[in-house]
């Protein structure tokens, strides 16, 4: 049986938890590739904005999947929504057909 380490630091050999874990730490990483995302309390992404910061998302979001799928082929992913609340970026995606959540705040 693969053990997995996490960014936490625990192992587990529970595939889904490592790619949601995967995902959650190139999200944090990439988090500079999404245009007018610099945090704080004012609500940054406006609704001239949020098509941009959607598209900007989604290309990260298609680059993670891309290089996950090409070290783990079995899994499948794919993305639900992208919705935004004040300065949080909600997703949704899909890992071998469960419902994952992810908030992106500053």
């Amino acid at each position: 049986m693969l053990k997995y380490c996490l960014s936490t630091g625990r192992v587990t050999t529970d595939k889904v938890e490592y790619i949601k874990d995967l995902i959650s730490v190139n999200l944090l990483l990439r988090k500079s590739s999404i245009p007018y995302w610099s945090g704080g309390s004012d609500n940054l992404i406006t609704t001239l904005r949020s098509e941009e910061v959607s598209s900007a998302v989604n290309n990260v979001l298609s680059d993670i999947i891309e290089y996950i799928t090409t070290i783990e082929p079995g899994m499948s992913i794919s993305i639900s929504s992208i919705s935004f609340d004040y300065n949080i970026i909600h997703i949704e995606i899909y890992i071998n057909g469960k419902l994952e959540f992810y908030d992106i705040s500053s």
